[in-house]
This record gives structure tokens, sequence and C-alpha cells, in this order.
């Protein structure tokens, strides 16, 4: 037999060998080119930082009077009164239990809220006699609650009631600032009812300048039913 055939192998296998060693040169080549273009690339191309927007907002203390529509409901017989629904404010819809008097039902005359409570400012509390003159906001009694279980007569008041849709309506003083100023104009402000609640934009009805204060009556969008049963609120202004 002639050593032609592993003298061919041979050169076969370095043949091989020569074509994969030309092959990595060549890959080698193409990344270490784009590794340098890309150098070049970032070098003529630096990155850009966007500017974010951001606007400084001052808080301030507000306190306000809450003003909304509402008619005392009274017992139309007597016996002993029940809340199915308990002491707190709930929203009732037209023919609704709200109270159960010697066993009989005592039903919504609307749809609106119920308030099981009084603090005797039902026919006194109202915007001409909070609105008039640049005195301070004033302050309503505390809520008195109408007992589960109490016997009542006829006539006897069971609570509140706030016929819906309604606006919920304050009266306040707010600190003249430039921004604030410029929301009066605009006849808007930015409220918040708590710290950790969103802002609200309130409609100015209209408004009086004292001094460094203006006092504003206005409404709001939204009638949230966890505001009641108090008529006075801390809230925060935003300007």
């Amino acid at each position: 037999m002639s050593d032609a055939t592993p003298r061919r192998n041979l050169r076969e296998t370095l043949r091989r060998w020569t074509w994969w060693f030309i092959v990595a040169i060549l890959v080698a080549g193409a990344v270490a080119l784009y590794l340098a273009w890309w150098r070049h690339y970032q070098d003529m191309h630096p990155r850009v930082a966007w500017a974010q927007p951001w606007m400084h907002v001052e808080e301030h203390p507000l306190e306000v009077a809450l003003l909304w529509r509402e008619e005392v409901l009274r017992a139309d017989r007597d016996g002993e009164v029940h809340f199915p629904r308990g002491n707190a404010p709930f929203r009732a819809a037209k023919g609704e239990v709200l109270a159960m008097i010697g066993g009989k039902a005592f039903r919504a005359p609307g749809a609106g809220y119920f308030v099981p409570a009084l603090d005797g400012k039902e026919n006194s509390w109202f915007f001409g006699a909070i609105w008039e003159g640049d005195g301070p906001i004033p302050s309503a009694p505390q809520v008195r609650f109408i007992s589960s279980g109490s016997r009542i007569k006829k006539g006897d008041p069971l609570g509140k009631f706030l016929p819906m849709p309604q606006d919920l309506r304050f009266v306040a003083y707010v600190t003249r600032t430039p921004a604030v100023d410029r929301d009066v104009r605009r006849n808007v402000l930015s409220v918040r009812t708590g710290k950790d609640v969103s802002p609200i934009v309130a409609v100015i009805r209209t408004a009086k300048h004292f001094g460094v204060r203006t006092k504003v009556y206005c409404s709001l969008p939204v009638f949230p039913l966890e505001l009641l049963p108090r008529r006075n609120a801390q809230w925060i202004l935003e300007g």
C-alpha cells in the first residue's frame, strides 16, 4: 500500500486548520474594528442628560367652615329607635331604611347622606351668617349622636338628611402670596382634605380681600362622605 493516502490526509488536516485560523483572525479583526468604531462613536456622541420639570408647591394650613343643604328628620311615631347601619353617616337610596322605630321602618325621603346626629346648628349655619365681616371662621358645637335603643316620641329628631346630588361648599381665609393671588384671579384653589389625599380643585364663587388675607367662598366637585358629620375641618392649601 502506498504512503500517498496518509500524506493526503495530513495535507487535508493542515488545510482545515489553516482555514479556521484565517477565519479566527478575520473575526477578531472585525470585532476589534467594531469596538474601535463604537468608542469613537461614544466620544463623538456623549449621552445627553435631560432635565426633568419640577415645581415647588407651598402648603398652607386651611381652616374651613363646611356648608351643605340639610333637613332634620323627625320620628313619625313613639317607640324605641334602632339604627340598622349604626351611628356612622352613610349614603342612602330613596326608600332605604334609615331607622327602626317601635319595630317599624323609617325610610329615606330620597337619595342622600343620613347622619344620625345633631349639633344644634341645623337652622342657623348658613352662608349669610358665615360670610359677612372679617371675623374668625366660626366653630360648630360638638356633634351629638342619637343613641340606638333609646326611646323617642313622635316629632323628636332622628338626625339630618343631606339630599344628593349637591355641591359641598366652604368658607375660608387664604394667606395672600403671589401664587395664591394668581389662583384667586383664576377663580380656583388647589386643596387637600388630608395629608395623604390627592389635591382637589375648588371653584371660587366669590372672594374678598382683607389685607394679607383673602376670604373665599368655594365649592368642590366632589362631596366625600368621610368629611361628615363635622362642619369644621383643617385642610391644606397648595399654592
